[in-house]
Order: structure tokens, then C-alpha cells, then sequence
């Protein structure tokens, strides 16, 4: 089994279609489950795509099946904390574990532009939706600890992170690299789709100049700190000899 682990905004619909069109792989809950992430702890999450699925019949979803690899491609797993995450290892002990990173402000602006115009956010919604440790946004762009948990907890080799900037610069081998990860065998996807955009931002206008220096304020450090790690990662791995594209 795997989990697509990686923030809002960072590619889950793209890959989730891309990945169920793979012959070997079977995704039998539509995305977003979101049943980790609240419902088995006791709450019920309304936006899940199944919210009133047990436990015992997520597992029955979710078990081996020869020769096909199942997944889970929930955007929100990324706000779970360690105890969660264990949690999730204990059932699913093999899992193989999917993350894509982009840049903390690039997630705000396309998170805020999905719904309405960014010429109407205002300052206060910056304030709480990424300066708020109560804002989901606050936590959606933290992702160098969701990263430092999850490969942590279900190990190095069972981890694969990619950047959304240079993923979608060539889906076409970064969608191999996954492929070869999952160890699902070579697949080609259609030319068509390498260049299709799904869930799409809605709206493209500029927002207000107290608003773009409000989300600066908060984002400019996690930019910077992104940066730093994209180029650390990117030498480290091209450096290794022998070492797959993308895997830690």
C-alpha cells in the first residue's frame, strides 16, 4: 500500500488520476478519503469522500491483493502528528510513502485563487488562515515536519519526495521515477494528459499590495527555509551514485 502524503495544492488530483491509470495500481476509495486525518480518532470528517467508512472497512478496502498495489491519496494526512502517523504504521506496516513539496507561498496563492478572486482576500483572512496556528493554511505550508515525521516513522527507503516546480517541469519522468518506486512496473501515459491541468486555480487577479505583503510576512521564511532544502536535496541526490531520482 501507499499514501500520498503532501500538502494542498501540490499535485494530489494530477497524480491520483495519473497513478489510477497505471494497470498495476488500485485506488478503491475516490480521493480525498480523509479517513486518517480525523474519523478514525474519533471525529467525523463531512469532506471525505467516505464519511461514515469504519475501520474494519478501510482495511478491507486497503488489503493485498496480488499483483496490484492500492492507494490512498488524501491531501490532508500532511496535518497529522507523530502519535497519528504510528498509529497508521501499525496497521499498514509496509507502506510506501509519496510527498510533494512547493514553495509555501506558491500553496497560498493557489489555495486562496481556488475559490474566489484574490483581489478580495483581505488581510485579516491571511492572518488566519496562515498566521493562525488555527488556520489550516498555517499548517498546510509546514512541510519540512510533515516530511521529517512521516520518513522518520515508516522509514528512509519507504519515503519518496519530489518538488512540484521540477515534477511538472517533466511529469513524464517524474511520474516514472514514482512508478519505479512503488515498484509497480514501467508505464507511459498518454501525451495528452502529460500537459492536462486539473483542478485548476479559478481566478487570477492580483491581490491587493497589503495583502501580497501580508503573505510575504509569513511566508518569506518557509520560502527561504524551501529553498535552502530544494538545493540540499537535489545536490545530495545527484551526488549519490547509484541512487534513485527522488528517494531519500
Amino acid at each position: 500500500m501507499f499514501f500520498f502524503i503532501g500538502s494542498s495544492r501540490t499535485g494530489s488530483t494530477w497524480l491520483g488520476q495519473a497513478l489510477a491509470k497505471h494497470p498495476n495500481i488500485k485506488l478503491p476509495v475516490k480521493k480525498p478519503v480523509r479517513f486518517w486525518n480525523l474519523k478514525v480518532f474519533g471525529l467525523r470528517d463531512e469532506k471525505s469522500s467516505h464519511p461514515t467508512l469504519s475501520l474494519e472497512a478501510y482495511k478491507e478496502l486497503f488489503r493485498d491483493e496480488p499483483g496490484v498495489l492500492k492507494g490512498d491519496i488524501t491531501d490532508g494526512y500532511n496535518t497529522l502528528g507523530l502519535q497519528e502517523v504510528l498509529a497508521i504504521r501499525k496497521q499498514h506496516p509496509d507502506a510506501k510513502i509519496l510527498q510533494m513539496m512547493r514553495r509555501p507561498s506558491h500553496i497560498v496563492y493557489s489555495h486562496f485563487s481556488l475559490s474566489r478572486s484574490l483581489s478580495e482576500i483581505t488581510v485579516e483572512d491571511v492572518r488566519k488562515q496562515v498566521g493562525h496556528p488555527g488556520g489550516y493554511q498555517y499548517h498546510n505550508i509546514r512541510q519540512m515536519h510533515v516530511r521529517d515525521i512521516w520518513s522518520s516513522v515508516f522509514g528512509p527507503e519507504n519515503f519518496h519526495l519530489t518538488f512540484y516546480e521540477d515534477f511538472f517541469a517533466d511529469p513524464g519522468a517524474g511520474y516514472s521515477d514514482i512508478c519505479k518506486f512503488l515498484e509497480v512496473g514501467a508505464f507511459e501515459l498518454d501525451p495528452s494528459f502529460l500537459t492536462k491541468r486539473v483542478n485548476k486555480r479559478k481566478h487570477d487577479e492580483d491581490p491587493k499590495d497589503e495583502v501580497r505583503a501580508e503573505i510575504a510576512h509569513f511566508c518569506d521564511p518557509l520560502d527561504r527555509e524551501f529553498e535552502e532544502f530544494h538545493r540540499t536535496f537535489t545536490a545530495e541526490n545527484q551526488s549519490a551514485a547509484g541512487a534513485p531520482s527522488g528517494a531519500i
